[in-house]
């Protein structure tokens, strides 16, 4: 999943490569020449008006469908505020907060599950199962597709971050921020240690335990 968050996204955030030098050696001696790195934007923003903010729910529905048809998208789709849902959740992610407050109805069907064994309690590989439909769900996306409607719909998800209380407007920062913290999300080794909490369960490895709600929650 953490691969598939950089592949969709990054193309919004990468910067061109420089232009290679030009051979100074003489025409017959000289190598092939190579393709020239290319220079200008990976994606651009389609150039359609844009409702105002409030109004974005339609035209959001629209653009997301041709990219993907998978049930947890439509499921999302199906909720309201859709521009400002997007913005606030990763405005969570980029500070290490788990956005899921923001998304009840995509909840997992099934419970955490832990198990048993002779060192304690340990994290059950199942309930890593639970989020399988949603990992498929952002790796069917195609980066190129997604990187244009992000840039399509930048000026309205500006207007939803100014609305946040943020009046300099600039998104790009975030969502670089937010792309960071997931792929700096270390891979856990076999069923980690876990201790009982109030209601919950936290790692016993404090290496884990301290890591950002994001990366636990990935």
């Amino acid at each position: 999943a953490r691969g598939s968050v950089g592949a969709v996204l990054g193309p919004v955030l990468r910067r061109p490569e420089p232009i290679a030098p030009l051979a100074t050696e003489p025409a017959e001696t000289a190598p092939a020449p190579k393709a020239a790195p290319r220079t200008g934007p990976l994606a651009e923003a389609e150039k359609i008006p844009l409702p105002p903010l409030p109004e974005t729910d339609a035209l959001m529905r629209q653009l997301v469908v041709k990219l993907s048809s998978h049930p947890k998208a439509l499921a999302w789709l199906a909720t309201n505020g859709l521009m400002e849902n997007f913005t606030v959740a990763t405005l969570n992610l980029s500070e290490g907060k788990t956005p899921v407050v923001h998304w009840p109805t995509l909840a997992p069907k099934t419970r955490f599950s832990v198990a048993s064994s002779s060192s304690g309690v340990v994290l059950d590989p199942k309930s890593y199962r639970r989020y399988d439909e949603y990992a498929a769900a952002i790796s069917g996306l195609d980066p190129a597709g997604t990187a244009k409607l992000y840039l399509t719909v930048k000026p309205r998800i500006v207007d939803a971050y100014r609305g946040l209380g943020f009046p300099e407007g600039d998104f790009d920062p975030v969502l670089e921020r937010a792309i960071g913290v997931l792929l700096a999300t270390p891979a856990l080794e076999g069923n980690p240690a876990l201790k009982e909490k109030v209601l919950t369960y936290g790692f016993v490895d404090p290496g884990i335990e301290s890591l950002p709600a994001a990366a636990k929650q990935l």
